[in-house]
């Protein structure tokens, strides 16, 4: 097991707070990939606990990122997230984590995972954000795109997604 440099406090330092926007999804891609590793058991990590505004505010930084990256429409992105309409979109960013349809909080939390994963899988960023809109013919896509499997609405999309890379991670 690997243990990650903690500060003074024992927490691992952040990384997404306080960085431009060209820059967070570069700090989301290596803050996902330790939380997959920590989430598999090879690496020990202890996180910062922060107040709800920074973990919404973070939250929706991070969805942005995640929509830039992976090239997401604004249909798409709606989709994934299990959203109706735009306006829904727009009014999370008002709402506390303590707010929001722990649904939407799983999908969210699933799609970072997804994230996380892909990243190390395949290391080299443009890689893998092309890899999640690539064809795939494995049983599970069925000749889809990892995105086009999650656009359909259904939160266990997401689940199987990040099922199937976790698996891929864990080896035969």
């Amino acid at each position: 097991m690997i243990q990650l440099a903690a500060n003074s406090d024992g927490a691992v330092p952040s990384n997404l707070h306080d960085v431009k926007a060209t820059e967070l999804c570069e700090a989301l891609r290596d803050s996902a990939m330790w939380a997959v590793l920590e989430t598999m058991g090879q690496v020990e990590t202890k996180f910062l606990v922060r107040s709800q505004h920074e973990v919404r505010v973070e939250a929706f930084k991070v969805i942005d990122c995640l929509a830039d990256a992976w090239r997401l429409s604004r249909k798409e992105l709606l989709s994934i997230l299990g959203l109706d309409s735009g306006k829904d979109l727009t009014s999370l960013r008002t709402h506390t984590i303590a707010d929001l349809d722990p649904v939407l909080v799983d999908r969210v939390s699933g799609l970072i995972e997804i994230f996380g994963a892909i990243n190390i899988l395949l290391p080299i960023a443009t890689r893998a954000d092309e890899w999640m809109r690539a064809a795939n013919k494995a049983p599970l896509f069925n000749g889809r795109s990892a995105l086009e499997l999650m656009a359909d609405g259904n939160a266990e999309s997401i689940h199987a997604v990040r099922g199937y890379l976790f698996a891929q991670l864990a080896g035969p």
